[in-house]
């Protein structure tokens, strides 16, 4: 046990303890400090900094999570516009003013990284050889969207920039969930028997069941696709009499119906006729299927809706603007009909316009602003739902500015019916 310390030099300090309260530990046993047996008490000053990194932490997080919404939503492609393009001698100075809904993830010109990035605009120097130098810039954002932009250099002299239309992706956008109750029915004839090719269509309707299978949940077992000599009259009216009555359940599937081929129209104009492969276009009543019957057919199996594609005119011409039938005239126009009210009809232009191609992408030119549509471009409010008015606002539009005019898509039933619902 311990006791006061004796020592005369140490007594003063004692006496002082003593005078204090203070016991110094004599006569105790030894105690845990409080520090040692209780946590420590933060100081007001660091409570206040714990909640400040706490408020920031949230608002980080909260900015990440809109961020990786935006990206999920963002449906459109970077923009390119090429500012300056300046020669010296051997070489090209080339800028480019880059933009996008969220973010860039990559721009490269001819596979070249920028030399040097100031906000929006990147610069490039590059080496331009004896024969020219064809110049493609491309912009990748985050969601993995790609546009390009391309001119052409010469030593000497530069040609005006060439816009390019970005490639169809049916694996972005908006889709629906897949569903036993969806079923498609596809055509695309390119090379006939015994009339000029259809430029492109078989790759249009082969590109189109991609869609069906991505964008509007349709299962693989469910999509009929029949091209060039696959589809024949008779092709076409079996799929027509014997497969859609089997993947169609009355009242409960939605149909969608996709055609890309010559179509031509009677003599008087009171029929549209479909022309298979192998058909005489001399004699369409007997050879061809008339778009009256393609609707009762399909009316016979009693969808609950049908949406109709026709990448076609009846104008008696080819998609690159060659007559089916040299002796008649051109330009007929088809007396329309009224449709169901369940059926939507998209048509590639009037009944007497050329439908036709964008040969830098290979697509009909309706066919690939459809693709375009339901990849989001149609969203015209960012719903995550195109409806047929949205989508035949945006083609309409689209497919007139590609055409100088000269095509223009028209569309059959309900605007306010949906192409694609969403998930």
């Amino acid at each position: 046990m311990k006791t006061w310390e004796t020592r005369s030099n140490y007594l003063t300090s004692v006496e002082e303890a003593k005078r204090r309260g203070l016991d110094c530990g004599v006569g105790t046993s030894p105690q845990v400090t409080k520090a040692e047996s209780t946590p420590a008490i933060r100081s007001p000053e660091t409570s206040e900094e714990v909640r400040i990194l706490k408020e920031r932490l949230a608002r980080l997080e909260a900015q990440s999570q809109q961020i990786e919404q935006a990206v999920l939503a963002d449906n459109r492609p970077p923009t390119i516009r090429i500012t300056s393009l300046e020669v010296n001698g051997l070489q090209a100075r080339v800028l480019a003013q880059i933009e996008d809904d969220v973010s860039i993830e990559q721009v490269t010109l001819n596979g070249l990284k920028p030399s040097k990035i100031t906000g929006i605009t990147y610069y490039w120097e590059t080496f331009i050889p004896p024969e020219g130098l064809s110049v493609l810039i491309e912009a990748v954002d985050q969601r993995g969207l790609v546009s390009q932009k391309s001119t052409r250099v010469e030593r000497g002299k530069v040609t005006e920039a060439v816009a390019r239309l970005a490639a169809i992706n049916p694996l972005i956008g908006p889709k629906q969930a897949h569903s036993r109750d969806r079923a498609a029915l596809i055509i695309g004839l390119e090379q006939y028997a015994a009339a000029p090719p259809a430029d492109y269509a078989a790759r249009d309707a082969l590109i189109f069941a991609d869609y069906a299978r991505e964008k509007l949940g349709i299962p693989a077992e469910n999509i009929k696709v029949l091209t060039d000599g696959e589809a024949t009259r008779s092709g076409l009216l079996r799929a027509l009499k014997v497969w859609l009555p089997q993947a169609v359940r009355p009242d409960q599937t939605d149909l969608y119906v996709f055609y890309a081929g010559h179509g031509m129209a009677s003599d008087d104009g009171e029929s549209a006729y479909i022309v298979p492969y192998g058909a005489d276009t001399f004699l369409l009543e007997d050879t061809a299927i008339s778009r009256e019957r393609f609707y009762e057919e399909i009316g016979a199996a009693r969808p609950r809706t049908a949406t109709f594609f026709f990448d076609n005119c009846y104008a008696g011409t080819t998609r690159s603007e060659e007559r089916l039938l040299a002796s008649r005239p051109l330009g007929i126009k088809v007396k329309e009909s009224s449709v169901p009210e369940n059926y939507l009809v998209f048509t590639a232009g009037e009944s007497n316009q050329t439908a036709g191609v964008l040969p830098e992408v290979k697509h009909g030119r309706f066919s690939y602003f459809i693709f375009k549509g339901l990849e989001g471009e149609a969203d015209m409010n960012s719903d995550g739902r195109i409806s047929a008015g949205e989508l035949h606002q945006y083609v309409r539009e689209s497919v007139g500015r590609f055409s100088a005019g000269a095509q223009t898509p028209t569309m059959l039933g309900d605007k306010s019916k949906w192409v694609l619902r969403g998930e």
